[in-house]
């Protein structure tokens, strides 16, 4: 009997949101076709502007009247995505008219009281105490259930399948950073960039003190972009370096974006101020470097030159065969105080001997590698007054960095 109670409660809460929802289906379709229409637009603008077919005044024009019609589009029910003035992707929120809101309004209040009453036989014949799965959508959940799956013999659900069910679980739960993430990344895995590059929107607004969400969602536009760091791109990068200075990837990038607006000597600046400060044991320090190297080259600096400005000549005085073996069989405590004792005699010379240039780039370069930034920002200026003219601007800047970073 209590059964037949459940069923009837269930089918007429289900018919009561169905009744609901049915009239509006249409026209939310009708306003996601339109709105979609209006995104290609603003697509098209901006490559027409990348192969110069247009000039960047008459880019803006066509902008602002597009993103005039998306806003008016995108007033609807469902929540919309939309450009801002700066080209970002944002997620509005729904501009709902009153009459829609209330024409529902007697249904949901019955079916509040139904699911109270299905809540209150649940609490005496159910199990309130199971526990739910909280973060089926997060990267760590799947990726265990992906273990399990194949521990079992069962196949993994496709790319499509998990994008789809993180969608449901997200509509649900718009809150979670991860899920959005975990979105992205998938969407980016079937060529959905666009898609992707609105997943990451909403974590990078979820979670703007988090510099890896910013460099994903600076990533994913970067794709979109044809690897050009417009303006949009660099305003996600300056809100980011804000908010997580010293992020490798978000230093990178604005590197990157120096380089290609003609700054070189602040690019350079930048990727070797990162080089001084990386981990050895990071793995995108070969990368950078590589970045470094080709353009010191690029702007026509000499062997002893890319040496000095980029301490490739070691911490300390170079060890003879003999000695790299004895370090080799040291712990790592071991090697660590060694490091430590030839930095000390390293500056202890160096005020005996405080002429020598390449002595103070070292001895900076060591400081930064044992995590003592005070004193490496104190070597580098003592290096800056014997560095040649032509290399002091550049050296200046990274000070400047090293001194704004925590």
């Amino acid at each position: 009997m209590i059964w037949l109670v459940l069923g009837v409660m269930f089918i007429g809460a289900v018919s009561c949101v169905l009744w609901s929802v049915r009239g509006h289906r249409e026209l939310d379709q009708l306003e996601a076709r339109e709105t979609d229409i209006y995104r290609d637009q603003l697509e098209e603008v901006d490559r027409d502007l990348h192969q110069g077919l247009i000039g960047e005044a008459e880019a803006a024009q066509a902008r602002i009247e597009i993103k005039r019609r998306l806003l008016r589009a995108a007033a609807s029910d469902a929540p919309a995505v939309q450009t801002d003035t700066e080209g970002t992707l944002t997620e509005t929120k729904p501009m709902v008219p009153e009459t829609k809101l209330m024409a529902p309004m007697g249904f949901t209040i019955l079916i509040v009281f139904i699911m109270l009453g299905v809540s209150s036989l649940y609490f005496t014949l159910g199990r309130p105490d199971m526990t739910d799965f909280r973060r089926v959508g997060q990267a760590e959940d799947v990726a265990q259930k992906r273990e399990n799956r194949e521990a079992a013999g069962s196949p993994m659900p496709s790319n499509e399948e998990l994008i789809s069910r993180l969608q449901d679980r997200l509509a649900r739960h718009p809150e979670e950073v991860k899920g959005w993430v975990y979105l992205g990344r998938l969407q980016g895995q079937i060529g959905q960039h666009y898609e992707a590059a609105k997943a990451f929107a909403v974590a990078a607004r979820l979670a703007p003190e988090e510099g890896d969400v910013q460099v994903m969602y600076a990533e994913s536009l970067m794709i979109l972009s044809g690897g050009t760091i417009s303006p949009a791109i660099k305003l996600v990068l300056d809100r980011g370096v804000q908010a997580a200075p010293g992020h490798p990837g978000i230093e990178y990038y604005l590197g990157l974006a120096a380089y290609q607006s003609g700054d070189k000597e602040a690019a350079l600046a930048r990727w070797q101020a990162l080089l001084r400060s990386a981990p050895a044991e990071a793995g995108w320090v070969e990368q950078v470097r590589r970045r470094a190297d080709n353009l010191l080259r690029e702007l026509g600096r000499t062997t002893n030159e890319i040496e000095a400005m980029s301490g490739a000549a070691g911490m300390a005085p170079p060890l003879d065969p003999e000695q790299v073996d004895d370090v080799s069989r040291l712990s790592q405590t071991e090697q660590m105080n060694m490091i430590r004792g030839m930095v000390a005699q390293l500056a202890d010379r160096l005020e005996r001997e405080p002429e020598d240039m390449e002595g103070w780039l070292r001895l900076g370069r060591a400081y930064l590698v044992l995590g003592e930034k005070d004193k490496a920002v104190k070597a580098y200026e003592r290096a800056l007054p014997l560095v040649p003219e032509e290399l002091r601007g550049a050296l200046e800047k990274q000070v400047d960095i090293l001194r704004g970073s925590p």
